[in-house]
């Protein structure tokens, strides 16, 4: 391994400090170096270079390279980053960091994601990837195309994603999701806390919600206020 991507791996595990926060002051040392930085990065996001022994493990070097690849604007990372994302768990540190890096990389993380959502292996995938694409905070047809087929997937993230990000035309998929939920008593207030979700990211797009809407709402809040009785 070439001396030179030793001493920037260094530079990039010192993104996080004792605390855990990123160092601007790292990130912007990195930006300086260019293209030169670029390489390492990857090999360091892909597993290909490994820290020394005594320096920090794992998933954080990981998530220290991800955003380093963010904060330099390596677009070209962006398909390595989605493959990577297939593989982990939906659910941690590096998921959350690689979704984040992605969003931050705005338009020119577009047409990678919008090829991975086409390609998705199953509504998980589509709910991750469309999330990134959300969050690029690019106005395109396509973007709100994938985020109404996350609403039809599943009702409860469609809708965190409609009230997290201002993508456009999302009304009608929203409220025939509402329209379509059924209240269960008895249920997990998780699964009635959706029809909340869809009310609210409706609203907040200046629409309003129809009477019978409005009644689910209602039948939805009454339903976790009585928590887990058991249906008649």
């Amino acid at each position: 391994m070439a001396r030179h991507r030793v001493r920037h791996h260094k530079d990039i595990v010192a993104i996080y400090t004792a605390d855990g926060a990123p160092s601007e002051r790292t990130l912007a040392r990195l930006q300086k170096l260019g293209g030169a930085a670029h390489e390492p990065l990857r090999d360091i996001l892909l597993g290909i270079y490994k820290p020394p022994r005594g320096a920090r493990q794992g998933s954080l070097s990981t998530v220290a390279a991800a955003v380093a690849l963010a904060a330099c604007g390596v677009v070209e990372a962006v398909p390595d980053m989605l493959r990577m994302l297939k593989r982990i768990d939906a659910i941690g540190g590096l998921n959350f960091a690689l979704i984040r890096a992605m969003q931050d990389m705005g338009e020119g993380a577009l047409e990678p994601t919008l090829r991975a959502f086409d390609a998705a292996d199953g509504s998980l995938e589509r709910q991750q990837f469309g999330l990134i694409l959300a969050g690029l905070g690019v106005d395109d047809p396509r973007v709100s195309a994938a985020v109404v087929r996350v609403i039809e997937d599943n009702a409860s993230v469609g809708a965190t994603i409609a009230r997290r990000y201002p993508v456009a035309g999302l009304a009608p998929a929203l409220g025939a999701a509402l329209d379509a939920f059924e209240v269960r008593l008895g249920s997990t207030q998780f699964h009635n806390q959706a029809a909340l979700d869809l009310a609210d990211a409706i609203e907040a797009r200046d629409a309003v919600l129809t009477p019978g809407q409005r009644l689910k709402v209602a039948a939805a809040r009454d339903a976790m206020d009585r928590g887990f009785e058991p249906e008649p």
